[in-house]
């Protein structure tokens, strides 16, 4: 009886962590394809987690194919909530404004406050502006921390993502294909 026991308890373990290490993507519903035409650039969304100072959001790879520099504006996306909102992504100054309100703050002097306010500000994941001819910059679409999206990041999807007025598709999670 102990044999058979032990031998289901094992076979059990080593079935959850099978499926724990199922590599899982971010896709779209539609093509199942994790990368979408937006304003000219080709993002390619790479995941979806909590960032320190963004909140929850997405990890992209933002790829300008053009012969010519263009400006990227994370806000021109938007995203459709399970909770029916729709909200449009944060760049760098909300970003910043959002992170330093209520308990980030205590304990922070001024000078010290605004230091940080210009980190955030300044750091390229979270910027607008302009992507060189030919090439990709990874950036980080933020939902901010103050917009009701709290807690595990994979329970907020699927969402639908919007650029502008023209919908991408509904994104969320699949698991990935072994090759």
């Amino acid at each position: 009886m102990r044999l058979a026991f032990a031998f289901l308890l094992a076979a059990t373990v080593s079935a959850s962590v099978a499926s724990a290490q199922v590599p899982q993507r971010l896709a779209f519903d539609s093509t199942q394809a994790d990368t979408v035409s937006c304003e000219g650039f080709r993002l390619q969304f790479v995941d979806f987690r909590a960032d320190q100072t963004g909140g929850n959001g997405f990890v992209v790879r933002v790829r300008n194919s053009s012969s010519a520099t263009r400006n990227f504006n994370p806000s021109h996306l938007r995203a459709h909530l399970k909770s029916g909102r729709t909200v449009s992504f944060l760049t760098g100054g909300s970003v910043a404004s959002e992170y330093l309100e209520g308990s980030r703050v205590s304990g922070m002097d001024a000078e010290e406050r605004f230091r940080q306010q210009m980190d955030i500000q300044n750091d390229p994941r979270f910027q607008a502006g302009p992507i060189a001819a030919n090439s990709a910059e990874v950036r980080f679409l933020a939902l901010g921390w103050s917009r009701r999206v709290s807690g595990d990041p994979q329970q907020i999807l699927p969402v639908t993502l919007w650029c502008g007025s023209e919908p991408l598709g509904q994104i969320s999670f699949v698991t990935a294909e072994h090759h």
